[in-house]
């Protein structure tokens, strides 16, 4: 719950805040919190075309054949990519701090949560 505090999902007393509110109604079991997350990072897609949110989106998408020969062009595609990353990332290090592993093959004591990024944001599915 200490996590859940920290990133404010919840208050003190485990009440759900407008945060925790967006994770508890996203159809991903698994990754509702980092989710929620991205969507508040990325102040829900603004100023994003259709087509960059698409492209975005693609990227969560752990199914299907990812194309090696993939090339983003779009600078603010490449920017909003790396955010997640970043969140992500940040994610990770959160659950490590209390003790918890980001993913199956973290090792706490020298995972620096790349893994976890990878697991969750995969730029050659855009």
């Amino acid at each position: 719950i200490e996590i859940l505090q920290s990133r404010h999902f919840v208050d003190k007393v485990g009440q759900a805040l407008p945060k925790g509110k967006i994770a508890s109604r996203l159809s991903v079991s698994e990754d509702s919190l980092y989710m929620a997350e991205v969507i508040i990072a990325l102040r829900g897609f603004e100023g994003m075309t259709p087509a960059q949110v698409f492209a975005l989106c693609s990227c969560f998408v752990a199914e299907g054949v990812a194309d090696d020969t993939v090339q983003i062009s779009d600078k603010q595609l490449l920017l909003r990519i790396s955010n997640c990353k970043d969140v992500a990332r940040a994610l990770a290090l959160d659950l490590h701090r209390a003790g918890l592993p980001c993913c199956e093959r973290c090792n706490i004591a020298d995972c620096r949560g790349d893994d976890f990024v990878a697991q969750r944001v995969n730029e050659k599915m855009a």
